[in-house]
């Protein structure tokens, strides 16, 4: 192996430690120790997904909190069951929660309850849905020369959120021969409390810098549209954190020179 590759090996290894997360028993912690990460989600097609990760040492922890010993998340929605949330295991070993609703109803409360059957519990945090977002332009698979103008449209407009965010990421980018220039560069965002309804720019603004670098790549761009809703966090939580709903719709079009 050349001195270039054990470099290139060593710098993965260290990536893969550095994200890698460590877990705690639930029931060696207070309540008024945990950081909540909880986020409610739809992307139109009709369900909710309710995602929580409890942490130990706060928001930049990677220690994450295994429930035992009776201690449950329980996510609940207005006109809807509740469910107990399940644990999946991630694969640099986080640890999250997860419910599924088979609705995405605006102005829907959804809670998320952690329960403990010893100590102190938090069962009031929530949130409420924001107002769906459909894009309407460009179409998915639609073709655009750098320096044609792309409008990007939703419906409804509507102001039933916290923030709106718009953002685009070049997924792919090839040369003239075909080879991969890079894949998933973040190039353009786009944050406001008012929805304008649609945003129109040259579709050369959407290629990260070294792809426009060169005059031959093609690229595909994936949009996103966002609104989010921040909720209320149960204060039983000592060590803060948030709890959001959003509401998202994304489409994917390519970019040629």
């Amino acid at each position: 192996m050349t001195l270039k590759n054990k470099f290139k090996v060593l710098f993965i290894f260290l990536l893969f430690n550095l994200a890698a997360c460590e877990s705690v028993d639930s029931d060696d912690v207070r309540t008024s120790g945990v950081y909540a990460d909880i986020s409610v989600s739809a992307n139109g097609a009709g369900n909710t997904r309710v995602k929580a990760r409890l942490k130990v040492g706060g928001v930049f922890s990677n220690t994450d909190l295994e429930l035992e010993r009776g201690d449950q998340l329980i996510a609940s929605a207005t006109g809807g069951a509740s469910i107990i949330m399940r644990e999946d295991q991630e694969f640099l070993g986080g640890v999250e929660y997860k419910a599924t609703f088979l609705f995405d109803t605006e102005n829907t409360r959804f809670n998320v309850a952690f329960n403990r059957p010893s100590g102190i519990s938090a069962p009031n945090s929530y949130v409420i849905m924001p107002a769906s977002i459909l894009i309407v332009t460009p179409n998915a698979g639609q073709t655009f020369n750098r320096s044609d103008s792309v409008t990007l449209s939703w419906t409804p407009v509507s102001n039933n959120m916290s923030r709106l965010r718009i953002y685009s990421s070049s997924s792919r980018c090839t040369d003239a021969n075909g080879q991969e220039i890079f894949s998933s560069s973040n190039s353009n965002s786009i944050s406001s409390v008012v929805d304008p309804g649609s945003v129109t720019q040259v579709a050369s603004s959407y290629i990260a810098a070294n792809a426009l670098s060169d005059p031959t790549a093609t690229c595909t761009v994936t949009f996103r549209a966002e609104r989010t809703q921040e909720g209320v966090l149960d204060s039983a939580f000592g060590e803060g954190g948030i709890i959001s709903a959003n509401r998202y719709d994304e489409v994917q079009i390519t970019v040629v020179p």
